[in-house]
């Protein structure tokens, strides 16, 4: 046979290791495309909120006032997690898409994830701290 079987496209080496997709791309796109869906809505909310909230003479008491308020404080815990919960998919997909170095694609993109994630958890427990201690 001149052309080889699309059924068998892996080498024997290939097969016998194992080795092949992780079968996790797919999951990751469409986490990408829902996390920046559901950030449209609480970005607007964001915005018009603190546009809001400035017309009225922002100082740092109203700004904590504005923060206390359960569905603010909810709002804004969600919006902060979403942000920095996108920005570490994302970034991670960029990392291992234009790093030409193979050695320090994994660790960047760890360190990366582990860096937004750290500061996504941070930013919730800031807003709750804010919430119920301020």
């Amino acid at each position: 046979m001149p052309y080889p079987d699309p059924n068998h496209l892996r080498t024997p080496l290939a097969r016998a290791k194992g080795l092949g997709s992780a079968k996790k791309g797919t999951q990751h796109w469409w986490m990408i495309k829902v996390s920046s869906i559901l950030l449209i809505p609480l970005t607007l909310w964001f915005f018009f909120s603190l546009m809001h909230a400035l017309a009225g003479g922002f100082d740092h008491a109203a700004a904590l006032a504005w923060v206390k308020k359960p569905y603010n404080s909810l709002l804004l815990s969600v919006f902060m997690g979403m942000n920095f919960y996108h920005a570490g998919i994302a970034g991670q997909e960029i990392i291992i898409d234009y790093v030409p170095n193979h050695k320090i694609q994994v660790p960047a993109a760890l360190a990366y994830s582990i860096f937004c994630y750290g500061l996504g958890i941070f930013s919730v427990f800031t807003v709750l701290y804010i919430t119920f201690r301020l």
